[in-house]
């Protein structure tokens, strides 16, 4: 498969695999209790950011090069909550860099960028799924990557209420847009 081929049909979710590997980089550095596994979560802490850089890089190019398939892509109920990855995957190396390397200022752009991703696609995505003029049927519309979308508010929620605390100015403003995140989700 060609490299253009790649760029063409990369997949919505593919930000994924950022996601899991954020999770068990975290699991290994909070049940680590400062043995190898602290090694481990840094080292899965610096694979995340090169697959993030590359999946960034290659989800642009797929942008500018194949826009037409992208919008396919984010007009499908099949494919477009698999954006949502995106969010979550942000936020999860967020909370990695705050939690392992106590990088609060990278964590902090993360999150701002996780923020605006997620405030484009949930209305981005949800007014494309209802206004179209063929919707698919419940049957074929509703399926588990619609979580994807809970995943990334949660995700958000989660990182602003852990980086709250290098708010000198705005703290409860933080941890107030944290709770709403979460509400949104818990209804």
């Amino acid at each position: 498969m060609g490299r253009a081929r790649v760029i063409a049909t990369l997949d919505p979710a593919c930000f994924s695999i950022v996601m899991a590997t954020g999770v068990v980089s975290l699991a290994c550095w909070h049940h680590g209790l400062e043995t190898w596994l602290h090694g481990l979560s840094t080292m899965l802490l610096w694979g995340n950011v090169l697959a993030f850089v590359l999946l960034t890089g290659l989800t642009i190019c797929r942008l500018f090069l194949h826009p037409t398939r992208m919008m396919d892509d984010f007009q499908n109920t099949k494919r477009s909550f698999g954006f949502f990855s995106i969010v979550a995957a942000s936020c999860v190396l967020g909370s990695q860099f705050q939690v392992t390397s106590q990088m609060p200022r990278t964590a902090i752009g993360l999150w701002c960028f996780g923020i605006v991703t997620w405030f484009l696609l949930t209305y981005g995505i949800f007014f494309s799924v209802t206004v179209q003029q063929r919707k698919a049927s419940i049957r074929n519309g509703l399926h588990g990557g619609w979580l994807l979308a809970v995943v990334a508010a949660q995700s958000v929620s989660v990182l602003g209420a852990m980086l709250s605390v290098h708010f000198t100015t705005g703290r409860d403003a933080v941890l107030f847009f944290s709770l709403t995140m979460w509400l949104r989700i818990e209804r």
